[in-house]
């Protein structure tokens, strides 16, 4: 998600770093343009534009920090120049604004793929600054489950004197590709508990069928319904603990090893789990409730 001001209004950079501490945002960084070009002293000639990025850069870009300080060269950067992520260079910044860094210490140039922040960035070099004024864009990463609440919420965090930023959603989008906006929503497997939970009580009505000439015995010896039904719960309980602590375990390394982020793997397989089980508990008492035959009845069916 890319967030520009309304009218040329800058965006406040500390805030704009600081949005990657608000859950539902994986990151976040500041960029403001510079009227300057920079190229690499050891590469005489492979000038390119210069844009100053607040430190959040290196995790949205994943690129490691080092002890030396980092400039990110774009892959098209490195591909021109032929400069190779981890050599220490110096690079020199001609003309317009200077970046926060000193042109002549040496850096480490940390290689990244800019497709996620625009075409217009492939080929530059961005340099990491202390930012503590305004930027011009701001950008923010989240994922699908948190996308409409961050998108709503972005305006007011990054307002300017009282003027909301403006949302630019940088997803791709196509007919032919996936709306990656709602896709949290249109899961197909958002409703999956619903056939689990009836599975799981179609699976305990056929146990009691089958059981149905022990339960008749009880019946024929005056157990009453209401005790029936706190001896059928307490069977379903013990069973249903056992087999949700199970059916958790392997939905959550499932979901871990496909590449979940663990905390949303959590959430979600825990609250499945939950419906799950409050379902099929709900069909377990249903079925529990209903009358039972005394063991005449029973030896009648058969």
């Amino acid at each position: 998600m890319q967030q520009d001001s309304n009218s040329a209004l800058p965006i406040p950079a500390v805030k704009c770093e600081r949005l990657s501490q608000i859950d539902g945002i994986e990151a976040s960084f500041a960029l403001k343009r510079t009227n300057a070009d920079g190229s690499v002293i050891q590469i005489p000639g492979g000038r390119a534009s210069v844009y100053s990025v607040s430190p959040g850069a290196m995790e949205f870009l994943d690129v490691e920090p080092s002890s030396h300080g980092v400039v990110i060269a774009t892959a098209a950067f490195a591909e021109r120049t032929g400069v190779s992520d981890g050599e220490v260079a110096t690079v020199i910044v001609r003309s317009g604004e200077t970046s926060a860094l000193d042109s002549s210490v040496p850096l480490e140039v940390r290689v990244a793929e800019s497709a996620s922040i625009g075409d217009e960035f492939d080929g530059s070099l961005l340099m990491p600054a202390h930012l503590v004024d305004e930027a011009d864009t701001c950008f923010v990463r989240t994922d699908a489950a948190h996308h409409s609440a961050v998108e709503s919420a972005l305006p007011a965090q990054l307002s300017y004197d009282g003027t909301p930023a403006v949302v630019s959603p940088r997803l791709f989008e196509s007919e032919f590709t996936i709306d990656y906006t709602t896709a949290y929503e249109d899961r197909p497997l958002r409703w999956l508990w619903l056939p689990a939970a009836a599975l799981l009580g179609l699976l305990w009505a056929l146990l009691q069928w089958f059981r149905r000439a022990h339960i008749a015995i009880y019946a024929t010896f005056g157990m009453r319904a209401s005790s029936r039904l706190v001896m059928t719960v307490a069977e379903w309980a013990t069973l249903a603990c056992v087999g949700a602590s199970f059916g958790w375990s392997i939905g959550l390394v499932g979901s871990l090893a496909f590449g979940a982020a663990p905390s949303q793997a959590l959430a979600l397989v825990s609250v499945h789990t939950a419906l799950t089980l409050i379902g099929a508990t709900i069909a377990v008492i249903v079925l529990g409730a209903r009358p039972t035959g005394t063991l005449l009845s029973a030896l009648k069916d058969r």
